[in-house]
């Protein structure tokens, strides 16, 4: 059985904020990031690019753009004490639905299970209604971005 991309409720998509609506949307509109012409600075000092923004929007997820600010400060601190540049991977993963928390998120300085890379942190979020079953994206020097703004 294959997963439905919308819903089945005779609507406009345009305007449609279910679950299935949400997320066949980010999956179309995502892609076509690939730069920005502005850069946002969220209240923890953290810089991020349209691309994050739209998806702040149309997910309700600036608590991601918060969480991952908050977690910066230790990051760039392993970062330096291990050499690596300021580059890191987001991984947000929607967990099974045995565990008791409904995601988890971890930053890498690389593809995870490559030989030089690192894990910088990790955090179980207990829940959240965010659309995607998973998202990557980048922080790279203070930015957060799209993997395909990089």
């Amino acid at each position: 059985m294959t997963e439905q991309t919308t819903c089945d409720v005779s609507h406009d998509p345009a305007t449609c904020t279910c679950k299935q609506c949400r997320k066949a949307e980010l999956a179309a509109a995502l892609p076509y990031f690939t730069g920005s012409t502005e850069l946002h600075k969220s209240f923890l000092g953290l810089y991020y690019t349209d691309g994050i923004r739209y998806l702040a929007e149309k997910a309700g997820a600036y608590w991601l753009i918060d969480l991952i600010a908050s977690h910066q400060p230790r990051v760039r601190q392993t970062l330096l004490r291990i050499e690596e540049r300021d580059f890191q991977l987001w991984i947000l993963k929607r967990l099974p639905k045995t565990c008791k928390a409904d995601w988890k998120i971890e930053a890498w300085t690389d593809t995870p299970g490559s030989d030089c890379s690192v894990k910088l942190t990790q955090q179980v979020i207990p829940y959240s209604d965010f659309p995607l079953d998973e998202f990557q994206c980048y922080v790279v020097d203070g930015t957060m971005m799209l993997k395909t703004e990089y």
